[in-house]
């Protein structure tokens, strides 16, 4: 366990770094530790997440956010329910599956892929992609509505675009 701490201590701020062993930092803190994000909720704020995907079929909620293309004080914004909401670029897919994927997709692979909190409850907000990318704001406010928040249990938000 001393061994563990000290190899997590020497990783902050750096990288995932893969071990000789095949193992990485995420790994070892979720061994050590018994942590796997059970119980936490992620929202994921960016070009939306492809929720079909093996890893991400645990996505607990997924909406694109639909507004005018030029904001307006009275303006309004709908949240769609999607399967994947990721309609371009994929980055959205790939910080999702970075924060947690479950490894369903390299399962039985030499080396397991799977993300930092696999157990996480994933909440998709696809703001866009370019310039419509401006509509996180909006993104931040419908992960903050107490509907959403609590029921997904909100406590983190990744701002990765």
């Amino acid at each position: 366990m001393v061994q563990a701490a000290a190899r997590l201590r020497a990783a902050v701020g750096g990288a995932v770094v893969i071990l000789s062993d095949g193992s990485d930092y995420a790994d070892t803190a979720q061994a050590s530790y018994s942590v796997s994000g059970r119980g936490i909720g992620v929202g994921i704020i960016d070009s939306g997440i492809d929720a079909t995907h093996p890893d991400l079929v645990h996505t607990a909620k997924n909406v694109k956010l639909v507004g005018p293309i030029t904001d307006t004080p009275a303006g309004g914004y709908l949240y769609v329910d999607l399967p994947s909401t990721d309609t371009s670029s994929g980055h959205g897919t790939h910080v999702a599956s970075t924060i947690g994927g479950s490894g369903a997709a390299s399962a039985g692979s030499a080396r397991m892929r799977r993300g930092v909190a696999p157990g996480a409850t994933l909440v998709g907000v696809g703001a866009g992609d370019g310039l419509s990318i401006l509509y996180a704001l909006q993104g931040f406010d419908y992960l903050m509505k107490p509907e959403i928040r609590e029921t997904y249990n909100i406590r983190v938000i990744s701002n990765s675009w």
